[in-house]
């Protein structure tokens, strides 16, 4: 019998690194590779799609396209992200902002990683420090 792969809560910062070529993006092939392995189940707020394409936006003068960031979406379904409703998750983000004196979309992230009891992937050093101090989210460290 094989063990349930542990949710892991990806947030742009992180899976942006998958895609575009910033700095410490190699702290990322760890987590493909564990992914690939089935360590990980990739969960996310369906507000990821839109933060990664605003990434990718941000990048076109780089060259990166609309057809890039597309692709980018289909590679995580193929990775077998689960995007979780906005819905499902209110009003407990709204409540994560407050206490944790942090935006409504990292708290989105942080509200799943705590409902599910998963490990939050991210690179948002800001948002580290904060939740670090508050929180008993499981943060992956890269």
């Amino acid at each position: 019998m094989s063990e349930s792969p542990t949710p892991l809560i990806l947030d742009a910062s992180a899976a942006a690194k998958w895609f575009i070529h910033e700095p410490e993006a190699e702290k990322t092939d760890r987590l493909l590779t564990e992914v690939a392995e089935g360590r990980w189940q990739l969960m996310a707020p369906e507000l990821l799609r839109c933060e990664l394409a605003q990434v990718f936006w941000k990048h076109r003068g780089a060259g990166y396209s609309w057809h890039q960031a597309r692709q980018a979406h289909r590679e995580l379904e193929n990775l077998g992200l689960v995007e979780v409703p906005l819905s499902a998750l209110f009003p407990k983000t709204i409540e994560t902002a407050y206490a944790f004196e942090i935006s409504v979309y990292d708290a989105a992230y942080v509200t799943l990683a705590q409902g599910c009891r998963g490990t939050l992937a991210t690179f948002d050093q800001g948002l580290l420090k904060k939740i670090r101090r508050q929180s008993r989210v499981q943060i992956y460290a890269f």
